[in-house]
């Protein structure tokens, strides 16, 4: 496989590890009410610049606010040179039941290919299934 994403300059990734602010659980009232979804803001990644070839683990940060304190998923996403997306895992948001707003740090890992640039778009999801706004950074693979 990772013969395959090479020979179409394409970057396999996945999610490393994923840590949040206090609490423990995801809530859920049950109830029918859709609930507000999650905003992001803040987004940091690091490093900008990676090299062509290498596996790469590129370490994030954003800022949340729930106000229905639900949060329960980070979602990622590759956009690779030429526009091709690539989705991300699915990351449970462990410690968020309950929380308003935080920080959520996380990780993901790259195999890079082809030189160019990279987009990584990342949101959270409620346990209602209600999205956040998305955020994204260019990584510059060189």
């Amino acid at each position: 496989m990772r013969d395959l994403l090479s020979r179409r300059g394409l970057a396999a990734f996945s999610m490393m590890t994923l840590l949040t602010t206090a609490g423990a659980g995801c809530a859920d009232d049950g109830g029918g009410d859709p609930g507000a979804p999650p905003t992001v803001s803040n987004l940091a990644l690091t490093p900008e610049t990676v090299t062509a070839g290498s596996l790469v683990t590129l370490s994030g940060t954003m800022r949340f606010s729930d106000p229905d304190g639900d949060v329960a998923l980070l979602v990622s996403e590759l956009e690779l040179p030429g526009g091709a997306t690539q989705p991300g895992p699915e990351t449970p948001v462990a410690g968020a039941a309950g929380i308003t707003t935080g920080d959520v740090p996380f990780q993901l890992a790259l195999q890079t290919s082809a030189p160019g640039a990279l987009t990584v778009r990342v949101w959270l999801v409620d346990t209602k299934g209600n999205p956040s706004n998305t955020l994204e950074a260019v990584v510059t693979v060189e």
